[in-house]
């Protein structure tokens, strides 16, 4: 499978979500699918940002509601059985990912 043909996937898979989003129609989101592409995505970024040496961005800025991205980021830290204290130790260990670029990303 080439690049092109999982970013073709991943679009078409997106733009029927955002078009059920748009609809109000929840049932349409399988939760089970959800999930699958979820971890494939948690697991796809951290694998380029481990590659790349440097955190790349996550989601276009601005694309999100800063309410969107905390109840995604709880429900990751719920789901990986993390606390708060566990998350501040990781975000603020020397080493513990890329090394941050000049702009401190």
């Amino acid at each position: 499978m080439s690049d092109a043909s999982v970013d073709a996937d991943a679009e078409a898979y997106c733009a029927r979500v955002e078009a059920a989003i748009a609809a109000n129609r929840p049932g349409e989101i399988g939760a089970a699918t959800l999930s699958r592409v979820l971890q494939t995505a948690i697991r796809a970024y951290a694998f380029k940002t481990e590659k790349a040496g440097h955190y790349l961005e996550p989601y276009e800025k601005g694309s999100l509601t800063a309410t969107e991205t905390v109840m995604a980021a709880t429900a990751i830290i719920r789901a990986a059985d993390l606390n708060l204290w566990d998350v501040a130790m990781w975000f603020n260990r020397a080493g513990s990912a890329p090394a941050r670029d000049d702009a401190g990303r």
